[in-house]
């Protein structure tokens, strides 16, 4: 009875984490593996698991995998709900203590699995690369202290496995397939934010920046007088500006949830709650 009820609160916590959003089926089939252990897919340095958020993870991002290492963890980008498809949202891997501490990491969740797999390794892909030959230069120093014939079959067999039971080919053009994609993106992104990810809109109207404070009178009174396009790209970049938790920027982060539901995003509201 204790074990249902168990299940049953983490069903409803996993579900507001993706509000109205459905699971991509290939997330669906990686965390059925994992819970029935037909697969480990901590040999790859990464596991399904929806509840990785710290107070620098964007409010627009839904995480779906830990790693266990230095709090890196990897989730869909939705824009605030302008990506209707998380088959499609870009990746992006939030690393707390790296500089930078957030990077766009593949196309989608397909691709994503595909570097995995190249890689052997999912927190290399946390760091960013001058090239390719770069980043397998560091995949080499990065593997060398698992070199033994266990770690080395491991992996080797859950790579296989993704590739026969997922379809995901390896793809050693990392770097430069995250670069095409970064650029493509470019190209609609409305407005820079300060995480270096940008942000895309809905529409072209005007965007407003807001000029950082702590002061939650002067961010009432943005928020109060600013437009929806210049509210999104402040909940955006709030994550990356302030500590939003009990202890440190209360009032700020009372003010974002508050705003977060007049404005629609109860999803993203109820994220902020938790932190």
């Amino acid at each position: 009875m204790i074990a249902t009820i168990l299940s049953f609160l983490g069903c409803k916590k996993e579900k507001s984490n993706f509000g109205n959003y459905e699971k991509p089926q290939i997330l669906e089939k990686l965390e059925s593996y994992q819970k029935k252990e037909l697969a480990n897919w901590e040999n790859l340095e990464f596991w399904v698991d929806y509840n990785h958020y710290y107070s620098i993870t964007p409010i627009d991002v839904i995480p779906f995998a830990g790693t266990g290492n230095n709090g890196i963890h990897f989730g869909f980008l939705t824009d605030f709900g302008l990506i209707k498809n998380l088959e499609k949202a870009p990746i992006v891997c939030i690393a707390p203590s790296y500089d930078p501490p957030i990077n766009i990491v593949a196309k989608d969740i397909r691709q994503f699995l595909s570097f995995v797999a190249f890689c052997e390794q999912s927190s290399l892909l946390a760091d960013v690369y001058e090239n390719d030959k770069a980043f397998e230069f560091r995949k080499n120093q990065y593997l060398e202290w698992q070199m033994e014939e266990k770690y080395v079959v491991k992996r080797k067999k859950t790579i296989e496995l993704l590739n026969k039971e997922f379809g995901i080919e390896k793809d050693n053009k990392i770097v430069s397939k995250i670069n095409t994609f970064k650029k493509e993106r470019e190209k609609f992104i409305s407005t820079e934010t300060s995480d270096g990810i940008g942000l895309v809109l809905e529409n072209d109207e005007k965007v407003s920046d807001f000029e950082y404070s702590k002061d939650s009178k002067k961010v009432k009174e943005f928020l109060d007088k600013s437009n929806l396009n210049s509210r999104l790209k402040f909940y955006r970049e709030s994550t990356f500006q302030y500590i939003l938790s009990d202890d440190y920027d209360k009032e700020i982060k009372k003010l974002i949830i508050e705003y977060l539901e007049k404005d629609g995003f109860k999803r993203e509201s109820e994220i902020i709650k938790k932190l």
